[in-house]
């Protein structure tokens, strides 16, 4: 349960609430871009002397891990990616994992990931186009 439904609640989730509400089943399309997007920021931290670099470099290494690695599943519990990675550097290094909503919004942090993942369809969707047409090219020269 988050930190902001368990100050209000005091019983836990049930599952079927957790599953309905989280967003996790959709998070996995912007994974890697949430992990980019919380990478740039923990160094831009760094460069502004609000985290060490030994918090920097663990950090860095549970988002690496995590990227190399994804989870296969997650528990909805967990609400949602971010979330997720929060607790995870934060059991690398608790003062970067409380850092990573420092100067930046998770509408931010979506909002740019989503962004990311679009370009990347985008840039996937020109290359098979280029791929058809070289394509339909040989096949034009053959016939006619």
């Amino acid at each position: 349960m988050s930190i902001f439904r368990s100050a209000k609640l005091k019983k836990e989730m049930d599952r079927e609430t957790a599953e309905y509400i989280s967003s996790l089943s959709f998070d996995n399309e912007i994974l890697n871009a949430v992990i980019w997007v919380n990478a740039v920021h923990l160094r831009v931290l760094y460069e502004k002397g609000l985290i060490s670099i030994e918090d920097l470099q663990k950090a860095l290494n549970t988002l690496r891990e995590i990227y190399e690695n994804p989870p296969k599943e997650l528990d909805p519990r967990i609400e949602d990616i971010h979330v997720f990675i929060e607790k995870a550097v934060s059991s690398a290094s608790e003062y970067s994992g409380g850092m990573l909503s420092y100067g930046k919004s998770r509408n931010d942090t979506v909002a740019t990931a989503i962004r990311i993942r679009a370009r990347e369809y985008l840039l996937e969707t020109a290359l098979t186009e280029l791929s058809l047409v070289e394509t339909l090219l040989k096949q034009a020269e053959i016939h006619f």
